[in-house]
C-alpha cells in the first residue's frame, strides 16, 4: 500500500510542477511581416533595378520607350502605395534620349530615400 502512495504522489507532484511552468511561460507571437514593412531599401533598388531593365527592354526590342516606361511607373507607384509608400519619378532628360535620367524618390512613414539614376 505504501508504494502506491508513493507513485500516487510523485504522478500528483510531477503533474503540479507541469502546470506550474506551464502557467510562467509567456506567450510568444512573432510579427513575420516586420521585415517587409520596414523595407524601403529594398523596395528602392528593387524598383530602380527593374525600371533598368524597363529601358533595356525597350532598346532591345525596339519598343516605345515613352509608353513602356510611364506604365511600370504608374504600375509600380500604385503597387507600392498599397504597401504604404509614396514613389515619385521625374525625369531629368526626355525618354527618348539616351542615357535617361530619373530622380527617384521612395518615402514613407519611417523613411525618405532618394537617389538620381542614368539608365542605360
Amino acid at each position: 500500500m505504501r508504494g502506491q502512495w508513493f507513485i500516487i504522489t510523485a504522478v500528483s507532484i510531477i503533474a503540479s510542477l507541469a502546470l506550474f511552468s506551464l502557467s510562467l511561460t509567456i506567450p510568444v507571437e512573432l510579427d513575420v511581416t516586420e521585415p517587409a514593412r520596414v523595407s524601403e531599401g529594398f523596395y528602392f533598388k528593387n524598383f530602380a533595378e527593374e525600371l533598368n531593365k524597363t529601358v533595356n527592354y525597350c532598346l532591345i526590342d525596339s519598343l516605345d520607350c515613352e509608353r513602356e516606361i510611364k506604365w511600370f511607373i504608374a504600375y509600380a507607384r500604385k503597387k507600392l502605395a498599397g504597401m504604404g509608400y509614396n514613389l515619385v519619378v521625374k525625369n531629368r532628360t526626355s525618354l527618348l534620349s539616351f542615357p535617361i535620367k530619373f530622380y527617384i524618390e521612395l518615402s514613407s512613414e519611417r523613411a525618405n530615400i532618394s537617389q538620381v539614376f542614368s539608365f542605360p
